[in-house]
């Protein structure tokens, strides 16, 4: 059994509270000027060369969503999502397009 020091101060403080203290907290630690100077290239990027419309549509084309593959392929798109980090990407990505029974293989 854990001793009392080694537990969580408060287990059950309501969500909506620990979130108001969390964002004060961050409030004055957060320097938005800085962190929008490094984003700004990123943005201006990604706007000066969108993907081609047509690499979206040969991909529906192949794979559309009413087929096992295509409906397989939004799984993965929705999930990548929500992906910490590159390597657990890479693991969820090769756990998901691995052996599987696709028509024709």
């Amino acid at each position: 059994m854990p001793r009392p020091q080694d537990r969580l101060p408060f287990p059950y403080r309501p969500e909506a509270g620990v979130l108001a203290h969390r964002l004060q907290a961050l409030q004055g630690a957060l320097d938005w000027m800085a962190a929008a100077a490094q984003a700004a290239p990123w943005v201006r990027s990604v706007r000066d060369n969108p993907p081609p419309f047509w690499a979206m549509e040969s991909l529906l084309k192949e794979y559309p969503i009413s087929s096992a593959e295509g409906l397989a392929l939004m799984r993965l798109a929705e999930a990548l999502l929500r992906v910490p980090d590159a390597e657990t990407a890479i693991a969820l990505t090769a756990d998901q397009l691995g052996p599987a029974p696709i028509d024709g293989a």
